[in-house]
């Protein structure tokens, strides 16, 4: 951007104050002891080029306008490319004061093109995901604080049902159905759920049709005891795997679990145990390439699907390709000292542990060290050593213990050596 002496934005102020609509009133042309002809001429040039790039009514109470407010980070370069995690989230943050100032369109615009949006997919639920966006991001923090967020996210929900591109907008449309659902959905009227519902239903080439209807599970309870009833008996009770069906069901995520017990290493956890409504090849593919765009320095290792999580990956099968089972907490697995020996919190890591990252809320996520740490702290031993890990429902991948270790809100770490 141009930098301006004392005396040209004096003239630069002068001259404004006699503009409207870009015009040149009849008053400045008359004025004849501001400048010459020739200032003139270059103070106009100037004038008119910040004005596209400025509204002409922000710059008069110092404010810029909102088409310039974006994220200025060019997620295709080597330098964003060897970013952290915490410098990709640092990266993405827009100055408060700057947030405050824009409509609540903007903001929600904003929100909807947010690069780091596919965290969405990367915990043990939609909804942590959409409360981990919010923790992380400052558009999104401001966005909770609108007042007429609802007005303006229903507007946009509805547009979809006539413009929706699912192929360029899928993550947009599922950043949407997130805010709407954890954020409006309890303060929405009758009217304007159905109002959601028949938008949704309007949208063509949907992916993501399950998504949004779960939000009606709660008022269709007897039709899914109906259709649940359906499983077969041969799911129930105790296999051979070691799972126990408790007689309930979960549906997080929009898939239908058994709720039961696991029993291994001679300890049970809670379990949950697939049963349907896992992600088509088009969602898997798109959440792909969403992971890629968002971490490119992530190496992939399988596709995303519902049917385990990292708990269940670590402690009970790493068999991607059979493994059926949702493991929330591991603790008990953690606790057979006949299997693992328990190692001091935030020590070394070595090929081949176990680890589960433990957070301040108590929720863990469990990673396999796949190369060994060096160093002398915490710090070192995290940023030189890569694990692997399921991340919520995205997908596998190998990362450095530093950037799971963040994205999950690590207060701690402890690694098990299996024995």
């Amino acid at each position: 951007m141009a930098v301006f002496s004392d005396e040209m934005l004096e003239d630069i102020v002068v001259l404004m104050s006699f503009i409207k609509v870009k015009k040149i009133t009849k008053e400045y042309k008359e004025e004849k002891t501001m400048c010459n002809f020739k200032m003139k001429m270059m103070i106009m040039g100037t004038v008119l080029a910040m004005s596209a790039l400025f509204d002409i009514s922000a710059l008069a109470d110092g404010k810029v306008s909102e088409s310039s407010v974006g994220y200025d980070v060019d997620i295709t370069s080597v330098e964003y490319y060897n970013m952290s995690y915490d410098e990709r989230v640092d990266s993405f943050n827009i100055d408060a004061e700057i947030l405050n100032d824009l409509s609540t369109e903007k903001v929600l615009e904003l929100a909807l093109d947010y690069p780091l949006g596919v965290n969405i997919f990367c915990f043990n639920t939609y909804e942590e995901g959409f409360s981990d966006l919010i923790r992380i991001s400052t558009v999104y923090q401001e966005l909770v604080s609108r007042d007429d967020l609802k007005e303006c996210a229903l507007q946009r929900y509805a547009e979809y049902e006539h413009e929706y591109d699912s192929d360029g907008e899928w993550l947009n449309k599922v950043l949407l159905e997130s805010i709407i659902r954890y954020q409006l959905w309890p303060d929405m009227s009758f009217d304007e759920r159905m109002d959601v519902a028949s938008a949704h239903d309007g949208i063509t080439n949907d992916i993501w049709a399950d998504y949004i209807e779960e939000l009606i599970i709660p008022y269709r309870t007897m039709s899914l005891q109906t259709e649940n009833s359906g499983i077969p008996l041969a799911n129930r009770g105790i296999a051979a795997d070691g799972f126990t069906w408790g007689g309930t069901w979960a549906y997080p995520n929009s898939a239908t679990y058994y709720v039961g017990f696991y029993q291994k290493y001679g300890k049970t956890c809670t379990c949950y145990k697939y049963y349907s409504g896992d992600y088509t090849s088009a969602e898997k593919t798109s959440i792909y390439n969403a992971m890629l765009t968002a971490y490119p320095n992530w190496t992939y290792s399988s596709p995303a699907t519902k049917k385990y999580n990292c708990n269940s990956y670590v402690w009970i099968s790493n068999d991607v390709y059979s493994n059926i089972y949702w493991l929330n907490d591991p603790t008990y697995f953690g606790n057979a000292t006949s299997y693992f020996s328990e190692q001091n919190v935030n020590d070394p890591l070595f090929t081949g542990e176990y680890v589960m990252i433990v957070s301040g809320s108590g929720s863990i996520h469990s990673v396999k060290v796949n190369t060994s740490s060096t160093g002398t702290n915490m710090s070192a031993y995290m940023s030189s050593s890569y694990v692997q890990t399921k991340a919520g429902t995205a997908g596998l991948y190998v990362a450095k213990m530093s950037d799971f270790y963040s994205f999950y809100s690590g207060s701690y770490y402890v690694p098990y050596v299996v024995l």
